[in-house]
């Protein structure tokens, strides 16, 4: 029972709006029973657009169609809140896993990797008469070794697709691991809107529907508290306050 992972997995809502439009997007969304990705679509969930032009170290490649929770205790939630907002709903992680949800891999951009250079004939044959090790090994950052791998793969996908499409490899490669690989930098303080790393995120492919016994928490400020009673009176779950860093 270890306080660094939760047993409630809490999606925040309405980044960017004021206090109001946050709290009465919380209420939408409770009464309704629909949690969606952008753009926010009864019709269109749980595609995925990879642009392979892009890089997968900068989160531009692939871009899925899901809704994100943090793995984070209620106590420990005041950081993250900093960087979305104070109001959210909390599902438990077994509700989420029925969804179809997994965390994501998580990948330091700057990490070391050693790698075998591809080498010509003529630079062996070189280093050998030169009573060198032929093997030229190579080290560079995660980030670009992921990129060129990428690459390949791409190019391996048009010009041989059925190779790819025979048995579903491409799907499965695309939505269930390159989708849910994320990249941070570990140089960058913890409140830094751009350390990922400290979101602890689960993603669900598509939009999730709901009922409000399945929502095991609502965090808002309390000034919100009397109201939200009255405007949701059929919630009766767990209500937290949120509270500043």
């Amino acid at each position: 029972m270890q306080r660094y992972i939760s047993s409630e997995l809490t999606h925040f809502v309405g980044k960017g709006l004021s206090e109001e439009n946050q709290y009465l997007l919380l209420v939408k969304i409770i009464s309704e029973g629909f949690l969606s990705h952008p753009p926010h679509s009864t019709s269109m969930s749980g595609n995925l657009f990879v642009n392979i032009n892009a890089k997968l170290s900068t989160d531009e490649m692939y871009n899925p169609q899901v809704v994100c929770f943090c793995d984070i205790p209620y106590e420990d939630l005041s950081l993250h809140m900093d960087k979305y907002s104070r109001f959210g709903l909390a599902f438990d992680k077994k509700f989420i896993v029925s969804k179809g949800g997994s965390p994501v891999l998580y990948i330091p951009t700057t990490a070391k990797k050693t790698r075998s250079k591809t080498l010509s004939v003529t630079e062996i044959i070189e280093r050998h008469q030169a009573g060198k090790e032929p093997v030229l090994r190579e080290e560079l950052e995660m980030g670009k070794y992921f990129d060129e791998m990428l690459q390949e793969y791409h190019a391996l996908s048009l010009r041989n697709p059925d190779v790819l499409e025979e048995f579903g490899f491409r799907s499965f490669l695309d939505r269930h691991i390159f989708s849910f690989v994320k990249f941070f930098d570990p140089a960058l303080a913890d409140d830094d809107p751009n350390n990922f790393y400290f979101e602890r995120e689960w993603r669900v492919f598509g939009n999730i529907h709901f009922k409000a016994e399945d929502v095991t928490r609502i965090l808002l400020p309390h000034k919100f508290s009397k109201r939200f009673r009255a405007d949701i009176p059929h919630y009766f779950g767990q209500i937290s306050f949120s509270r500043a860093h």
